[in-house]
């Protein structure tokens, strides 16, 4: 991977924390993962970055853990292994009524594109810009065959937003027990495929 862009902000950012997935590129042309893990050196993947997202949901999209594949210096050489990074609510934290799905990318795919609907979203006490629904489409190399998994979030409001290859997430989120993530944006790969 050359180098990355970052896309703008889908959704909000409205009573959120802010996140950013990547931490920086050096001058070896490496990604760094922004995480502590494997002693906080973990170098993003080039052709396949991104192993799984657990998407957790319900009207909207209330939270994401995506797990990295990453190299980590070991001994003389590297590692491949993963890192997990988990951003707002998830279906295990208390007693919140979120379904939760997972999204693996398989040994020969790439996440191609991300799309879905962001917007204002009005419901009880909350009136705030989210992330209504997200989609994946994934390209296996090898064969060509192109799958879309999703939609994820059952809200029909918003306006559509569509991400092409994604390698990496920033964005907003809160850890409550839902309505956790507020909004998203994408890292996009020079040199992916």
């Amino acid at each position: 991977m050359y180098g990355f862009t970052q896309t703008s902000l889908i959704g909000g950012k409205k009573d959120a924390n802010f996140f950013n997935d990547i931490f920086m590129r050096d001058t070896n042309k490496n990604i760094h993962l922004n995480s502590t893990s494997n002693g906080g050196i973990n170098y993003l993947v080039e052709r396949q970055p991104i192993a799984k997202i657990k998407v957790s949901y319900g009207w909207i999209i209330d939270g994401i853990e995506v797990t990295y594949n990453v190299q980590t210096p070991s001994g003389s050489g590297v590692r491949d292994t993963t890192v997990t990074l988990t951003h707002g609510s998830h279906a295990e934290v208390g007693t919140n009524t979120l379904k939760s799905e997972t999204v693996t990318v398989g040994t020969n795919e790439t996440i191609i594109a991300v799309y879905g609907k962001a917007g204002r979203y009005t419901a009880g006490a909350t009136d705030r810009d989210m992330v209504h629904t997200i989609n994946f489409v994934i390209l296996d190399r090898s064969t060509q065959q192109v799958r879309t998994v999703g939609p994820f979030g059952t809200s029909t409001g918003g306006s559509p937003y569509c991400c092409t290859d994604p390698c990496a997430f920033g964005g907003f989120a809160t850890v409550d027990n839902t309505e956790g993530l507020c909004g998203l944006f994408f890292f996009k790969g020079t040199d992916l495929l």
